[in-house]
């Protein structure tokens, strides 16, 4: 007896099912795609299924999920293949991670719907990374910033920030349509930018002090004011792409190349009020938070200090003996703080943090606004911070407690 057409229909839609888990108890239909995933896996990983999958909350959960006739439930999701590759990932089936823009972003909009983030956030720590991306147009910026936003990295998404705080030009800014991140994006950007431009300024200024004395670069270039720079500030109708110019330039200043293996010491710069312990002198050291992990804190002791050398733009650290591995200094950066920590870590997730450089006042981090300072904190013991924001961002950051001196951190041949 030959089969029927509903049968027919049937064989075809068992055939083209997907068996994400081959003992699940749900079959969701998404686009072209019939996907046989664990319900549990879903509700453990997703608020949206969470909800939809309790029971009597909405019609779609009065069908519960069984492994014995699994039901079908359909989602209406404009991206469905994006879903797939999220419902593969959460049942550890092998992917290919994106290499796009277009394709983070379509990942941060399917989690950010679906409540998928948190459980992705590893993966994303592991995949993202502007560095490997083409992000030369600012659009192709403020989408991966959504995407840090959204699987919570911070690092990059502080990274990003200041890239888009650098080139973005003050109508860009003004025009520039953040949610749904929160709206004071914008205005920590431009305080930033204002907080860097004051910088390039002193700079430029420094710059034309010194050539004001060289007669014959006078003659050789009588445009010697820059032309475009008077008075402390940038005039003119390009004075955004003189601003890029000048940050570019100033962040390929000559760097120094640190000993081949160092400790890193304190010298206070600057006049803060800091009513604590002397913060000038000490030794930087991992003080032990957990198995592999420790905070960037200092000691009076030299024999505290760990030994540390610069791979690339990795500031790692070692010690006498060590047989398992390096310990990558990271900045845990905390999005709208006026300071982060630092911390010294074997057992972080992800690759060193890159970005460290040293030049005559010693070590620095491209993406940091205010350079370092040290602070009694809660170890009992002065601890390293990275100042996120300088005190030009002005006083609505709050100020530096006064346990904290700004410093900077000088190699010592080992």
């Amino acid at each position: 007896m030959a089969p029927s057409r509903e049968e027919n229909d049937q064989t075809e839609k068992t055939a083209q099912l997907e068996r994400l888990d081959p003992r699940g108890d749900l079959i969701l239909a998404v686009g072209s795609h019939r996907l046989l995933v664990a319900s549990r896996v879903l509700v453990l990983s997703s608020s949206f299924f969470e909800r939809m999958l309790c029971p009597d909350a909405f019609a779609e959960g009065r069908i519960q999920p069984t492994q014995t006739d699994p039901p079908v439930k359909t989602l209406d999701d404009q991206d469905p293949d994006t879903f797939r590759f999220v419902c593969r990932v959460l049942h550890y089936h092998r992917v290919d991670p994106p290499k796009s823009v277009a394709q983070f972003t379509a990942l941060a909009d399917t989690c950010n719907f679906y409540g998928f983030f948190d459980a992705l956030s590893f993966h994303l720590q592991v995949w993202l990374d502007p560095s490997n991306i083409p992000t030369s147009e600012h659009e192709d910026q403020k989408k991966l910033l959504w995407v840090a936003f959204v699987f919570r990295q911070n690092a990059t998404f502080k990274g990003l920030s200041r890239r888009l705080a650098f080139g973005l030009t003050k109508a860009e800014l003004s025009s520039w349509e953040v949610h749904p991140m929160p709206e004071s994006l914008k205005d920590d950007v431009s305080k930033m930018r204002a907080s860097v431009r004051i910088k390039i300024e002193r700079l430029v200024e420094n710059a034309i002090d010194e050539v004001r004395e060289d007669t014959k670069w006078q003659e050789d270039c009588p445009e010697y004011k820059l032309g475009t720079y008077q008075s402390g500030r940038f005039v003119g109708d390009d004075e955004d792409a003189i601003f890029s110019a000048a940050l570019m330039a100033a962040e390929s200043a000559t760097t120094v190349p640190p000993p081949a293996l160092f400790y890193l010491q304190t010298q206070v710069v600057g006049d803060l009020p800091d009513c604590g312990t002397d913060k000038d002198g000490l030794w930087l050291y991992s003080f032990h938070t957990g198995a592999g992990l420790g905070d960037a804190v200092l000691s009076s002791n030299k024999s505290y200090a760990m030994q540390a050398y610069l791979n690339g733009s990795q500031q790692l650290f070692t010690y006498p003996g060590n047989t398992i591995g390096p310990w990558p200094l990271g900045i845990a950066y905390l999005p709208y703080s006026f300071f982060s920590y630092v911390t010294i870590s074997i057992a972080e997730s992800g690759p060193p943090q890159e970005g460290f450089f040293y030049n005559e006042t010693g070590l620095h981090f491209n993406q940091s606004a205010g350079g370092w300072i040290v602070c009694d904190w809660w170890h009992g013991a002065p601890q390293l911070f990275d100042l996120v924001r300088d005190e030009a961002a002005g006083p609505a950051f709050g100020s530096i407690p006064t346990s904290c001196s700004k410093v900077n951190l000088v190699p010592v041949a080992v």
